[in-house]
């Protein structure tokens, strides 16, 4: 996120408020439109990386206390070598595959949508 922000170019503020925009303004209409991309980045990252921490969370809680801390891949996990219900964690398994293509794909959307403004 610092580095989208450091990405905006200041002259782009200056004309803003040449053109009399309150600061309200210009986050609403420069800021926050600017760091669309950046911020699905993230959000696109953090939720990869979500599906990713099963070390993490076995290694510290096991899930527990009840079931607390239970992530989706500890789910999968435990309906697999657990439950021995292979079908059932096998299906949670392609649902979080589909789960991160699509934010994978809303992410590229607007990659190409952005770049399509800019040309």
């Amino acid at each position: 996120m610092l580095a989208g922000l450091q990405s905006i170019q200041p002259e782009t503020y200056e004309a803003a408020r040449m053109d009399g925009a309150s600061p309200v303004q210009v986050l609403l209409t420069i800021t926050l439109p600017l760091l669309v991309p950046h911020m699905l980045l993230a959000a696109l990252l953090r939720s990869i990386d979500s599906f990713k921490i099963f070390d993490k969370v076995y290694a510290l809680t096991g899930g527990g206390p009840g079931q607390a801390t239970e992530i989706l891949s500890m789910y999968v996990y435990k309906l697999g070598f657990k439950f021995f219900d292979v079908g059932l964690a096998s299906t949670a398994a392609v649902v979080m595959i589909i789960v991160a293509g699509l934010l994978a794909a809303v992410y590229a959307v607007n990659i190409v949508k952005g770049r399509s403004r800019v040309a």
